[in-house]
């Protein structure tokens, strides 16, 4: 027989192999929550001042005044912070903007296209109607935006030629004409109520677009806007500095915590034990179940006999793990008679487990199979000087107990001496 050079390890069998050292592992648990526990209970400390400063008059005005500048600066930070996210303007892309606007002129009533002696109070009227509160809610809810971030995107400027320049940032070009044709719109709309407000008049409205292209002014608004926001951290970098030099300097242990070092302790102590669990059942030469065992030696498994009596939680894992059902003796001893010859002597190695397996012997010799229990030819000279006078063998081994080696030393030993193997029964311990 032929040893393996590669091994199978299933992951079910490993995880049971943790499962059923659950002893060991709430120890484990217990000995490293006392540990950390007790090691934050005793190291702790309650309170160690150093370099103590006394705080003088003058400094409790300067320590007042930092702190309500950190105050302060911190609820800008919290604003300015917000902003930059959620702002329309702060968020559009500099390098490929989109821009429209409306260049407005008046001139006055008739024929005349001469420049209007009120064209200035005209202009500054329509430029206060354009930004008008009701006019911009109008237009924020058109383009779902917060009328505040909607009116940075628009920009209406008096020239001293006589012209209102509005110019009008987008999120993209069809936005930013949508919002210029709007505040056409309500311009013409406006130009009766002016007229009647500071003189007749005839209002002139050219419209323009453009984009994508790199708005330098949109950059410079924006990296304003951000450089502002870094000028506010540094500040509280700077003043909590200073703050701190005039404050007494303290360093807190703080109250001991042995509830959370002893859970960090328990946590540890279970996972070295669940390690430890891990590699002595990938290590371990000793039969763990059935299919391993199958696996290694690929010995033909005649039955499984109960081993020794477990307490109600190894019951139950060995429930879940598929291994609490055992081969009835009748069906056991039927397997081995159907696979001996008449006439054929058959060799029990299993002496070891005597108690468990002397009864399966008795009915194999009351079932009319000539056989005889006796140890294991790896631990008795006996076994051996008895296998040349029997036709078969049938070999005994126990999960946690048998070795492989023993098992595989065992049927090399029978295959040498020409006999039948008919295979194993094992016993679950």
């Amino acid at each position: 027989m032929e040893n393996q050079t590669e091994r199978t390890i299933y992951f079910k069998d490993l995880l049971f192999a943790v499962l059923y050292r659950w002893r060991a592992v709430l120890a484990a648990m217990l000995i490293g929550a006392v540990l950390l526990g007790g090691m934050e209970l005793l190291g702790a400390s309650d309170k160690v001042t150093l370099n103590s400063v006394s705080v003088t008059p003058e400094n409790q005005i300067k320590i007042d005044q930092y702190q309500n500048t950190l105050e302060v600066t911190e609820t800008l930070i919290e604003s300015h912070t917000a902003y930059l996210d959620e702002s329309v303007l702060m968020t559009l892309d500099s390098y490929a903007a989109y821009t429209a606007g409306l260049y407005v002129s008046v001139a006055p009533a008739g024929d005349t296209d001469a420049p209007h002696d009120q064209a200035a109070a005209i202009l500054y009227a329509y430029r206060t109607a354009l930004m008008d509160t009701a006019v911009m809610d109008e237009l924020a809810k058109k383009l779902d935006m917060e009328p505040v971030y909607l009116k940075e995107l628009i920009t209406p400027e008096v020239t001293n030629t006589g012209v209102l320049n509005v110019f009008v940032r987008g999120r993209s070009l069809e936005e930013a004409e949508e919002v210029a044709a709007f505040l056409k719109v309500t311009l013409e709309a406006q130009s009766e109520q002016v007229a009647q407000t500071i003189e007749d008049h005839k209002l002139h409205v050219s419209s323009f677009s453009s984009g994508p292209v790199i708005d330098k002014a949109l950059y410079d608004l924006q990296n304003t806007a951000r450089q502002r926001l870094t000028t506010l951290k540094n500040t509280v970098t700077n003043t909590t500095t200073e703050l701190n030099k005039l404050l007494p300097t303290q360093l807190t242990a703080g109250k001991p915590n042995p509830v959370l070092f002893a859970i960090v302790g328990a946590f540890l102590g279970a996972f070295l034990m669940v390690v430890i669990a891990c590699v002595a059942h990938i290590g371990s030469g000793k039969v763990y179940s059935a299919r391993t065992l199958k696996d290694r030696t690929n010995l033909r498994i005649l039955g499984r006999v109960c081993g020794k009596k477990r307490n109600p939680i190894d019951c139950w894992l060995r429930k879940l793990e598929g291994r609490a059902v055992h081969t009835q003796p009748d069906a056991i001893v039927a397997n081995i008679k159907n696979r001996c010859t008449e006439g054929k002597k058959l060799l029990v190695f299993g002496a070891e487990n005597a108690a468990k397996i002397r009864p399966l012997v008795e009915q194999l010799v009351a079932a009319g199979v000539p056989a005889k229990l006796c140890a294991a030819p790896a631990g008795s000279a006996e076994a051996i000087e008895a296998l040349p006078d029997f036709d078969a063998a049938v070999l005994v081994e126990t999960c946690g107990e048998s070795s492989y080696d023993d098992v595989i030393w065992t049927v090399e030993t029978v295959e040498e001496y020409e006999k039948t193997l008919l295979g194993c029964v094992l016993i679950d311990g």
